[in-house]
């Protein structure tokens, strides 16, 4: 909602008429559509048909596509992005079968044992496969026997009812990187940021709910040089291979020796000004402030390169 709020504010000074709607059924989606809006700046992806029975993995109504229905211009990307997106182990199968770098990575059922790959070796990281914000990762994500992995696949399941995500486990920095379409030219520019947290107990770094929920990381802009030009490259090729259309964020994480992998998309990522990456990399890197990155959005989805 204070997102909402925020990115209503940037708009109200540009546009004629901006209203929130809350979208909770299929009835306000509908009513929304019938009003036939300008532009339908995005805040959700998807609306679970019975989100009452805990049925979030299951039968999705994708926002995007009732727009697409009712010829109503919308930022962002298409359910088709959106659906690769929201599981990521299809996101990082995308990302290889288009010749990028992403970590070795395997699958986990939930209630299955499923043989470890033999080009992957400890240790491992672990987290659910459809979840974000840091949701499911902890000091025990990282796992170096099978008994630990055991225990955190039994703890993804138990609390949190999702599949687990066996990755190779990369011990280097990690950036987040915003990609924005000019409006100028169309092409895709690349934003990235370094982000480190505090090391646990096992003098692990990584993004987990309790840092993200606390805001305990930090943001470190990344200098000129070979290594952000592979960054911005790797990220930029990844949005491609996705499918996103004009703005998303890209996670990438190198290993020890420096080399960069793919992590996970967020095609609509966080938007509030001082906590959110994607605002950050934004300012930090083109010296973009909240309302330009909102009107930018804005315009982008009311343009041809939207669409293209």
């Amino acid at each position: 909602r204070k997102s909402a709020e925020a990115i209503a504010s940037s708009l109200s000074d540009h546009c004629a008429q901006v209203i929130v709607t809350v979208i909770n059924s299929i009835e306000d989606l509908n009513e929304l559509a019938m009003r036939k809006p300008d532009l339908v700046f995005l805040g959700i992806k998807y609306l679970p048909l019975h989100p009452e029975l805990g049925k979030w993995d299951l039968e999705k109504i994708w926002i995007s596509d009732v727009l697409d229905e009712y010829k109503i211009a919308y930022t962002g990307s298409a359910s088709t992005a959106h659906k690769l997106e929201e599981d990521k182990t299809l996101a990082k199968q995308k990302v290889s079968d288009a010749g990028l770098s992403t970590a070795p990575f395997y699958i986990i059922k939930r209630g299955y044992k499923t043989p470890m790959p033999t080009k992957m070796t400890y240790p491992f990281f672990v987290k659910p496969t459809n979840r974000g914000g840091g949701m499911g990762i902890d000091e025990a994500s990282v796992v170096h026997n099978s008994f630990q992995l055991d225990r955190k696949v039994s703890m993804l399941k138990t609390e949190l009812n999702v599949d687990a995500l066996v990755e190779q486990y990369l011990s280097g920095k990690e950036y987040s990187v915003a990609i924005l379409r000019s409006l100028k030219t169309g092409e895709l520019q690349a934003y990235p940021i370094e982000l480190s947290s505090p090391k646990d107990s096992d003098g692990n770094s990584m993004l987990s709910k309790s840092v993200k929920s606390n805001d305990a990381e930090y943001v470190s802009p990344v200098k000129l040089g070979k290594a952000k030009d592979k960054i911005c490259k790797l990220a930029i090729d990844s949005f491609k291979a996705l499918g996103g259309k004009s703005y998303g964020r890209i996670d990438i994480r190198c290993n020890d020796e420096g080399k960069a992998y793919f992590l996970e998309a967020n095609l609509i990522p966080g938007l509030i000004q001082k906590t959110g990456y994607f605002p950050q990399a934004c300012l930090n890197n083109a010296d973009l402030s909240h309302e330009d990155i909102i009107i930018n959005i804005a315009l982008l989805g009311l343009s041809k390169f939207e669409t293209s």
